[in-house]
């Protein structure tokens, strides 16, 4: 982590459930609209674009990540490597 990362703390699994954190509303301050498992459900909800890193996350065998990664495709949002969610963002950011 770097100084200038933001930390925020939350009380529940979810940092969206209301009083769990300030999560929600640090995010629409800095115009952010993606996040991610949990957190990424609650946040499809709330209208976030939801991306989960299949590379940076993991379950407790392999069998179960890919079963997860594939539930949450099907319905919550997009699943991507880390250097293809690298190579989006910063197309993305390119064409600013």
């Amino acid at each position: 982590m770097r100084p200038v990362d933001l930390t925020i703390e939350k009380t529940r699994y979810s940092a969206f459930i209301q009083g769990s954190s300030v999560l929600e509303q640090e995010l629409r301050a800095r115009g952010i609209n993606t996040c991610c498992e949990c957190t990424a459900r609650d946040a499809m909800l709330l209208d976030f674009r939801t991306t989960m890193v299949s590379d940076a996350n993991a379950d407790h065998t392999e069998d179960e990540h890919n079963a997860t990664l594939v539930a949450f495709c099907r319905k919550f949002g997009d699943v991507a490597s880390t250097d293809d969610l690298i190579a989006r963002l910063t197309a993305v950011h390119a064409r600013a």
